[in-house]
């Protein structure tokens, strides 16, 4: 279910689910500024790493978590998209980008 480059925000509820039931594992990354990930984020990220700090935690992210797969969001899927090509870029294809971002989204945001 996670081989494709972009997947839309109901495909991203189901895989959220799946993943409360253990039965798939990914990291959701929210690639926005810190204060829009505080106004307001998806339920289930994992965490928040910022496109313009993109160059201080790829290569680390990589090394530590390169064997899982990376789903990344933000406001409207173009900063996400940025991010999955720069790690296509790095031979890192265990991404893809969540399309649409948390506009699209219709899941519980917090």
């Amino acid at each position: 279910m996670l081989k494709k480059s972009e997947i839309s925000s109901n495909i991203l509820l189901d895989l959220l689910y799946a993943r409360e039931s253990k039965l798939i594992d990914f990291y959701l990354i929210d690639v926005r500024e810190e204060d829009e990930f505080e106004n307001q984020h998806i339920k289930g990220v994992d965490t928040l790493l910022p496109l313009s700090k993109v160059e201080e935690w790829m290569k680390d992210f990589i090394s530590l978590y390169g064997d899982k797969y990376a789903i990344f969001t933000c406001r409207s899927g173009r900063r996400s998209q940025e991010v999955c090509d720069m790690f296509i870029e790095q031979n890192h294809k265990k991404v893809s980008n969540h399309q649409g971002g948390i506009l699209s989204y219709k899941g519980e945001k917090v």
